[in-house]
């Protein structure tokens, strides 16, 4: 038989099980927690994903977001074969991955495809602004345009010059249009004063 002097402290049998039951199944509840983490470690998944393995009371909960629904499965499935008695339950979002997107300079179109357009230009302003327009030199290096002609007044050349320098992949336009023979130039100093 003890006594108080020897300072020891009776605990009934049942206050040490009480308290032992709820650390057992917490110390089994962390394990199941890691196996389903380990576990999921140890698969491949389609895309990148984050997820919380979270145990609470009520069950094992996954929160995160994967880059597929199949992803998202696999996991809801890897957790429930992992966490014994226990009920999943899944907040995990799907989020599919962002596509890297690579910005290229625009294209550049060659002298050929300058040359089409500047010809398509040159007619329709032709039959617009002056039938009298005579093209006698079109040509197109490194997206300079070179036009040699002649026309009857200055603002046909200034429409004409204008509408070339909008056309795709024009960097420049060299100009010997002439105004019935005479530079145009000449013409324009005679027509501003």
């Amino acid at each position: 038989m003890k006594t108080k002097s020897q300072s020891q402290i009776y605990v009934p049998k049942s206050f040490l099980l009480g308290l032992l039951v709820p650390c057992f199944l917490s110390g089994c509840v962390a394990k199941q927690a890691s196996e389903i983490e380990q576990a999921l470690l140890n698969e491949d998944f389609s895309g990148s994903y984050e997820l919380v393995v979270d145990q609470r009371a009520d069950g094992i909960h996954l929160d995160g977001f994967v880059a597929s629904d199949a992803d998202r499965l696999k996991i809801v499935s890897i957790a429930k074969e992992n966490a014994g008695h226990r009920k999943v339950y899944s907040e995990i979002e799907v989020r599919p991955q962002q596509t890297a997107v690579k910005l290229l300079p625009p294209a550049v179109p060659s002298d050929a495809e300058i040359l089409a357009a500047v010809q398509r230009v040159v007619g329709e302003e032709r039959r617009k602004l002056d039938a009298q327009l005579k093209v006698e030199r079109l040509d197109v290096n490194n997206g300079a345009v070179s036009i040699r002609g002649d026309t009857s007044n200055f603002r046909t050349v200034d429409a004409l010059l204008a509408r070339i320098r909008t056309v795709d992949g024009v960097r420049d336009v060299h100009s010997s249009l002439t105004i019935n023979g005479k530079p145009y130039m000449a013409m324009w100093q005679k027509e501003s004063r």
